[in-house]
């Protein structure tokens, strides 16, 4: 039986993943088939995390056994464990898998060698920090994103005072497939999203937080 395992940095969160295959089809747990994502249909989507063992922030859930062989990535996300899962919901992390004809994993957190064991170590922070940096150029890599055009988004409460620390994220479609940047906003609320879209081109900002509610996806038009 394969599995996914997700190791998060708190303990006790109600979290599920969404697997997607290379055509930007998302698995549908009550169909059991791939199809394009649409918002409406979005707790169908959810395959269940369990903490295994309870306290060990180690999150397990099973991949569906109908899911052939072959290269997918898989996001995970946090709920509150009670309400409807909906796009809002906060990703809290990335992967990508491979399922072998023999159905075995290759799990995120263990890099392996060409002869299947686990002998690569990883690369540290830094170490990415550099590589991107001298790709990408320096930078805070949280609340920053490249492009020619800069857009500013501000968040703020009901009460007009500044959120910090939510996640925005723009894609070039209403379904959030097409992602064009992602980044969180400072203490101001404030966070600037690069892109080169035009101007009067339309994209979308998702925005998430732990124990915030946001109206997702908002429909902005680059000026």
């Amino acid at each position: 039986m394969d599995v996914l395992r997700f190791k998060y940095t708190i303990s006790g969160a109600s979290l599920y993943a969404m697997l997607h295959n290379s055509q930007g089809q998302v698995w549908n747990t009550s169909a059991l088939q791939w199809e394009a994502l649409a918002l409406i249909n979005w707790a169908d989507y959810a395959t269940a995390l369990t903490e295994t063992p309870v306290g060990s922030r180690l999150y397990i859930g099973t991949i569906p056994p109908a899911i052939a062989s072959g290269e997918y990535s898989v996001d995970y996300h946090m709920w509150d464990g009670v309400s409807t899962k909906t796009g809002n919901d906060m990703v809290v992390g990335w992967a990508s898998l491979v399922l072998s004809a023999a159905s075995t994993i290759r799990q995120p957190e263990a890099m392996r060698g060409t002869d299947g064991a686990n002998t690569v170590t990883p690369p540290t922070t830094a170490a990415i920090d550099a590589e991107l940096s001298g790709t990408h150029g320096g930078g805070d890599w949280t609340t920053e994103s490249s492009g020619a055009y800069v857009y500013q988004v501000e968040v703020h409460d009901d009460a007009g005072d500044p959120i910090e620390g939510v996640t925005v994220r723009m894609t070039a479609n209403i379904d959030g497939s097409g992602d064009m940047a992602l980044g969180r906003t400072n203490a101001a609320g404030l966070v600037d999203l690069g892109h080169d879209e035009a101007s009067g081109a339309t994209v979308y900002l998702w925005k998430n937080k732990t124990l915030y509610n946001f109206t997702n996806p908002q429909a902005v038009v680059i000026p």
